[in-house]
């Protein structure tokens, strides 16, 4: 399934929230507090990483954030201070939270498939919105926006990803 508007029949918004809520909990406990429901993501995140899935469903699955988001990210997951958080930690956590949260969107898409490595940028210039027939979420933790964005792409694009 290739055409993007098939992502929402296969992904509804509800069930992407609750998959990102687990990741969140999962990698960073609840004492910094849930992912919740944002009012709306700032037009330009830019700390933005992402996965592509290639099988039976086609799709790439993007995690974009703020720095400060990303920053307390890595400050919780590798437990360091705020000021010694590096831009190879940044990259880290950014590309695993595309990763888990990729897996687990991969998981409820229709399968076999296969999924490709992150691709991370911290500062990425190019913010074009989201796909025509996406599937996006805007959410916030610790106060920090990250938005997660789901859509299809066209069957036979390359993957660097392992069968599973």
């Amino acid at each position: 399934m290739s055409a993007p508007a098939e992502v929402a029949e296969l992904l509804d918004p509800a069930t992407l929230t609750e998959i990102v809520e687990t990741v969140f909990v999962g990698l960073f406990g609840e004492e910094r507090g849930i992912v919740a429901p944002g009012d709306s993501a700032p037009a330009a995140l830019p700390a933005v990483a992402h996965v592509d899935v290639h099988g039976e469903w086609d799709g790439r699955i993007e995690v974009s954030s703020s720095d400060g988001l990303v920053r307390l990210a890595a400050a919780t997951l590798f437990d360091k201070p705020f000021e010694y958080v590096t831009d190879a930690d940044l990259s880290d956590v950014l590309g695993e939270l595309a990763n888990v949260v990729g897996g687990n969107v991969k998981s409820v898409m229709p399968g076999p498939s296969v999924m490709g490595l992150p691709e991370v940028t911290l500062d990425d210039p190019n913010q074009d919105g989201q796909p025509p027939g996406a599937v996006g979420i805007d959410l916030s933790w610790s106060h920090e926006p990250i938005r997660i964005t789901i859509s299809a792409q066209p069957a036979g694009t390359p993957s660097q990803g392992e069968p599973s």
